[in-house]
This record gives structure tokens, sequence and C-alpha cells, in this order.
């Protein structure tokens, strides 16, 4: 009994995780063999019996006989209470092919390849047969995302595991710090400072090489223009084909776009370095630059399914032939992304823009952005693509597009997707008119995904399909009242004022044509008000979304078109 003026004992915090530790260091290591009939009878007692002990000591919890040492007890009873529940698992009675479906299982269980490369190394620590069973099996190992400090043994020892299995590498050097502080330079003399040098990733496409047949994926991204020739160097000089490489991306996401150093400093990186030597890849259909110029072979990018240019000076860009043979030459061709990219465009020859377009049957995402007006026509008279569902536009800033919106009304009917970040309209009667067209032209929108748009542009979506008449450019509004993107039902956002956004769905509301769900990227989610979240709930369903991450609806829709198609649309932005 404790003594109503006995001092309080002073509680020494501990950690768990030692306890849990120190029991491991007590217990011998499981055999590698199954345990006999007469020890699971034994460990089951012995856990009936531990049970009841740690029942006896809950009345305690929270008192003041809930002492340090009756802490530390509870919780080392219970560790071992766990391990005999684990060692009497009938797991390792199971077939050796059964176990390792179940290790797939827990490594696909996670969204995010740092916790599942580290749940794979996990089950190796567990005992012997689960260790031998995983290491074996090289398709526990193949897909490695190099996110462990330098000299990256852990990867290193994946794709050594991984064997004759084809391998998908990722690798993501970037320096959000870095980036920050030279997002605005002029030239890269500030380059060497990254912490991310060209011998690492020497390091890296030297071990790599020696596995370039088995190569499936390669997807690099990295912020100066150093690593990024490496690489490039690299698949020029290797004397194997990256026969199996099905995916390319190579990112630098620094700046400046085009080098413009010293001449003699210069000359490597203002000529292009031929891609993988200008030999043909037998089964590439993925295919991404981003902020660096090659030279490829036509032929190399044929039979491509994705085709992804990004941040490519003009003059370094594919000519306007090279990019109609490339397009000619991908009848399956199902995404096209061209942001400040795209055919160059040859003043000296008004031939070029008679050219007839490419007609694209199978392209069902477009990506374009960072384009003046012409050349934004010019780029979208290369090509046709009447079944296209997926539209995107973005950083469409700096010059009024209301001759581009009035240019693309009617060419893209079945679009579903309508993806708009950063597009600038100049508010007057006739790009209002042009605007309204243009929506109507797409009445089976079914998803709006919208970001830095302003309050005039967004005041569109809640207009009279019928304000205009035919035939002239006067306001004519009729009654009934005809919204226009009747089929639109889910709103996705980010970088937007809350005012922006309530007025888009109120006024959805008010018109009728309520939206169903609003999807809140997870930054911009985090950001609002209760009172803000509340405003929006009261309307439609409200859901946060991770970046980069696409909404259940629109995964849907790229299903049906897989299975009406038979192609895959792998995510691209």
């Amino acid at each position: 009994m404790v003594k109503p003026n006995a001092p309080k004992e002073t509680r020494i915090p501990f950690d768990p995780k030692a306890i849990f530790h120190a029991f491991l260091e007590k217990v011998p290591a499981p055999p590698g063999r199954p345990d006999t009939p007469e020890v699971i009878e034994s460990l089951k007692q012995k856990g009936v019996e531990l049970r009841n002990r740690l029942y006896a000591l809950e009345p305690l919890k929270g008192t003041p006989a809930w002492t340090t040492d009756q802490e530390a007890r509870y919780y080392f009873m219970d560790f071992q209470r766990k391990w005999i529940f684990c060692r009497c698992l009938r797991i390792n009675q199971l077939p050796t092919e059964i176990i390792l479906q179940i290790f797939h299982l827990v490594s696909w269980s996670f969204t995010d390849m740092p916790s599942s490369s580290l749940s794979l190394l996990r089950l190796t620590w567990v005992c012997q047969k689960w260790r031998y069973a995983a290491i074996e099996d090289m398709t526990l190992w193949n897909i490695v995302w190099f996110k462990d400090p330098y000299p990256y043994e852990r990867s290193f020892a994946f794709i050594e595991r991984a064997g004759t299995a084809p391998l998908d590498i990722r690798i993501n050097e970037r320096n959000e710090v870095w980036y920050k502080e030279h997002m605005n330079d002029i030239d890269d003399s500030e380059e060497d400072d990254h912490p991310f040098k060209a011998e690492m990733m020497e390091l890296i496409m030297n071990r790599l090489l020696h596995k370039i047949r088995t190569i499936r994926t390669l997807v690099i991204m990295v912020d100066t223009w150093k690593p990024a020739l490496v690489v490039l160097n690299k698949l020029r000089a290797c004397r194997g084909l990256p026969e199996r490489m099905e995916r390319f991306e190579l990112h630098r996401t620094g700046r400046p776009w085009l080098w413009i150093g010293p001449v003699n400093q210069s000359q490597s990186r203002s000529k292009p370095i031929s891609f993988c030597g200008l030999r043909r890849l037998p089964r590439l259909t993925y295919a991404c630059f981003n902020g660096l110029h090659v030279r490829w072979s036509v032929p190399q990018m044929s039979k491509l399914y994705v085709l992804d240019l990004r941040r490519v000076p003009l003059d370094k860009c594919p000519s306007i032939y090279d990019f109609r043979d490339m397009l000619e030459g991908c009848p399956q061709l199902s995404k096209l992304a061209l942001d400040a990219a795209g055919p160059r465009w040859i003043f000296e020859n008004v031939v070029d823009t008679n050219l007839p377009p490419i007609d694209l049957p199978c392209l069902a995402t477009l990506v374009i952005g960072d384009f003046t007006v012409l050349y934004a026509i010019y780029v979208l008279n290369t090509f046709t693509a009447k079944n296209l569902i997926d539209l995107t536009v973005l950083n469409m800033v700096g010059y009024d597009y209301g001759p581009l919106v009035e240019h693309i009304t009617d060419r893209f009917p079945d679009v579903r997707v309508m993806t708009m970040y950063s597009f600038q309209l100049l508010d007057s009667i006739p790009n209002k008119r042009r605007m309204i067209k243009w929506l109507q032209s797409m009445p089976k929108i079914e998803i709006l995904k919208i970001a830095q748009l302003k309050k005039s542009l967004l005041q569109h979506f809640l207009e009279d399909a019928n304000v205009w008449a035919e035939t002239t450019d006067l306001l004519s509004p009729k009654k009934p009242f005809v919204p226009l993107l009747p089929k639109l039902e889910i709103l996705e956002y980010q970088s937007m004022s809350f005012d922006c956004v309530s007025h888009l769905v109120e006024g959805r509301k008010n018109i009728g044509a309520p939206l169903r769900r609003i999807y809140v990227i997870l930054p911009w989610f985090a950001q609002m008000e209760t009172a803000e979240k509340n405003s929006l709930a009261r309307i439609a369903q409200l859901f946060q979304l991770n970046p980069g991450m696409p909404n259940p609806e629109e995964l849907e829709l790229r299903k049906i078109w897989t299975k009406t198609t038979g192609i895959a649309l792998p995510y691209l932005y």
C-alpha cells in the first residue's frame, strides 16, 4: 500500500525499441527447419501464460503502482508473446512459391519506393529460410530507386540480386534547396556547388552498363548539366545494346536551358550528343528528354507510345520534317507532350506551314505549354487527333491566347479531361465568345484540373451555352439557361485562392450543374482553413490528393481507354 505522503516516483522514460532489441539478444535465432509439434505446443502454452500475466498487469496502468519497472516488464513480456505468436504461425509450412507471392504483395503494398525497399530488406532479416527464398527470387529486387547515400551500396546490392530479371531503375538527385537558390541563374557557373557531382553519376553509370542488356526502364532526374552529359556519353559509348529498354527519361531541371559559357567549355553542350549512338532500340516505347538536346535518328524514335519533349531550345529541336517523320512512324502514339519544345520553325521555307497534318488516331493525351500564340498554332497544324480524351494547356502567359482558343475549337470533340495551368486570356467580348465556343465544342468533359487561373477566366465555365446567336458577336441571352460542360462533375485544383475556387464551385451549383467531387492537392489542402473545407464540403464531396497522382475517376477513364484500344496509358505529368 502506498502511503499518502510518500513522494511520487520520478518516472524515467525508456525506449520500447531498446527493450525489444534487448529481448531479441536473449532469444535464439529461429531454426532453418519447421518446429516439431511438441515444440509448437510448448510455445503455445508459454504464450497463454504470458497473456494471463499481461492481463493481470492491465489494471495497474495509470495507478501509482504502475512503476517504470512494471512498465518495462510489461513491454518485455508483450514482445516475448508476439515473438512466440510469430514463431507458431504456420507460414513456413506453406510452399516457397506461396511465401514469395506474399513477399511480392508486401513490397507492392507501399505507395512510395523507399518504404517498399525497406520492407524487402526487413523480410530478409526474419530468418534464414526467408532470406534464402527472397534473395533467390530475382523479381523481388528488379525495381531499384537510388535513394540511399553515396556510394549507393544498397541500390547496387538490389541490382546484383536482380540477376537477369528486367531492371527498372530510377535515379532522382534533384536538390530543392540548391534549385531554389539558383533557379534564376543565367549560366551554370555555380553548378560545381551542387552536392551531386558528375563523378557520382559516373559511378552509377559504370555499374549500370554491366547490366545494360537487362535494363527495361531508366528514369534519371538531375539539376545540372554535367551529370546529364555523363549519362548521354556513357549510353553513346557503351558496347552493349539496351535491347530490353522500353522506357527512357532524362530530366535536367536546372537553368539555363542552353549553355552560354565560353566557347571552349560549351562545345560539348551546344552540340547535341547522339542518343545511344543512334542505334535502334527494338522495344523502346516511351522517350522523354527534358532540359537538354540530343541527336537521334527518326527510326530510333519510331513505334513510340509516348513522346515527351520539354524545355529544348528552338534551334536544337528536330526539324519539321524529322518531327513529322517521327509522328508518322508512331501510329500507336497515345501521349504527346510538348512543353517549350516542338518542331523547329523554319522561316525561310513557306512550304513548311502548308504540309498536310499527320493523323494520330490513337493519341489520347496531349500536353502543350510555354508556347507563343503563333508557334502553338504552328505545332497544332502538324497533326490531327480526333480521339483525344485528355488535353493539357500550361504556362500560356505573356500573350493574349484568344486566337489559339479559336484555332483549337472543334479540334478535340471527345475530350473528357481538361487541365489548365497558368493560362492567360485577355478579358474582352471577342475572347469571351471564343472561350464559350471552345467549351461548347467539348461537351463530354467530366474532369477539370486547374491551377493559377484568374476568376475572370473561371467565369467562362458558368456562362450560358446559348448566350450568342450564331451569326453575331452581340450578347443575346436566351431561355432556358443551358450550362456549358453539362457532364462536368469532378474538379481538381492546386495553387488557387479559395475565393476563386468558391466562385467556381458555387457558380456551378447556381446554374444547375453542380460538381460531385472536389480534389485538392495535398499541400494546398493542408493550408485550407476549416471553414473553407466545410464551405466546399457542403456543395460537393471533398478529398485530398497526393501530388502527381491521378484521381480515381481519371484512372477509370484510362482503364476504359486501355480496354478499348489495347494501349496502356502511363501517367505523364
